[in-house]
């Protein structure tokens, strides 16, 4: 792609387009194969202008935009917007950091970012915090809303791109029961029967939630086939686990779509609740960090007194 000021069109502005000014300077650009992509490209993007790239296929427009957003590399030439060098010979600011938005002509993430990072990268008017909670709480809901199943977890932690997810496992022998309070899915209260499976992989097993019951006694389930979805298992690192450095990786449980002869199918979690719970335990870290210090201060004061 070349430019010629003489042939440079009139543009028309408009209220919300570029809020910045892009400006793009000797802009050269080769692939690996030594195939010439951009050619000493000059132009610049007034804010407010509506500014269109026409030209063929393979001539370079995508891979202009790709360098204006950073996750293209140009071979020479330099990237300035309002005036300050975002990419050239000594700066490459990393596409995070630049506030270019770009729209894929296929679906695409930033390759050196997670997928929560992915997801989060927009949320810039939140704090680091509550990005991750609206990230995490967009990502559960992403997941719930896909029909597709996932191999099952064999070991703790469970990733957060899988939790929420529907799954699949055969319990070839319940080990124990572990009852517990919980709802089924019209909001009524009960006994949520969580059976401690084995399955015959490594690993500790699988903790599948097969119903709701009246009272404590156990279905007369022995195991086989359970589809449902990932979420989180009942049994969390307490707070002076994780201040001992004692907390072992939590298991995930998996809550049957369709409960056993007997019982009333259990609610499946909120994701919203799970980032809530991350907060509640930052919070309690700093709760007892700050006891801990005002404790050490107190015992360094009184050994130091006469």
């Amino acid at each position: 792609m070349t430019t010629d000021k003489a042939q440079t069109a009139a543009r028309v502005t408009a209220g919300v387009t570029f809020a910045a000014r892009l400006a793009f300077e000797n802009i050269r650009h080769s692939f690996a194969n030594g195939a010439e992509t951009l050619r000493d490209v000059s132009l610049a993007a007034e804010p407010g202008e509506v500014l269109c790239l026409l030209g063929p296929s393979g001539s370079g427009k995508t891979t202009l935009l790709r360098i204006a957003a950073g996750i293209e590399a140009q071979s020479s030439g330099r990237v300035l917007l309002n005036g300050k060098e975002i990419a050239g010979p000594q700066v490459f600011l990393p596409p995070e950091q630049r506030s270019i938005g770009l729209v894929f002509q296929d679906f695409a993430l930033f390759p050196h970012l997670t997928i929560l990072d992915n997801v989060r990268f927009g949320l810039t008017a939140l704090s680091r915090e509550e990005s991750r909670k609206e990230a995490l709480i967009a990502l559960y809901e992403r997941n719930m809303a896909m029909s597709s199943l996932v191999t099952y977890p064999k070991l703790p932690p469970v990733p957060d791109a899988m939790l929420f997810r529907k799954s699949s496992v055969v319990c070839l022998e319940v080990v124990r029961w572990d009852p517990r309070g919980g709802t089924d899915r019209k909001g009524a209260s009960g006994i949520r029967m969580i059976a401690d499976c084995r399955t015959g992989a490594e690993g500790p097993g699988v903790l599948v939630d097969v119903g709701i019951a009246e009272d404590f006694t156990p279905p007369k389930w022995t195991g086989g086939t359970v589809q449902g979805t990932i979420v989180p298992g009942p049994e969390q690192p307490s707070v002076i686990e994780r201040l001992t450095g004692r907390a072992k990786p939590a298991r995930a449980m998996l809550v049957a779509d369709v409960a056993v002869a007997g019982l009333r199918a259990s609610e499946v979690p909120s994701g919203a609740d799970v980032p809530n719970n991350h907060l509640a335990y930052a919070f309690q870290w700093f709760f007892f960090a700050v006891v801990a210090l005002i404790i050490y201060v107190l015992a360094v004061r009184r050994r130091l007194q006469p």
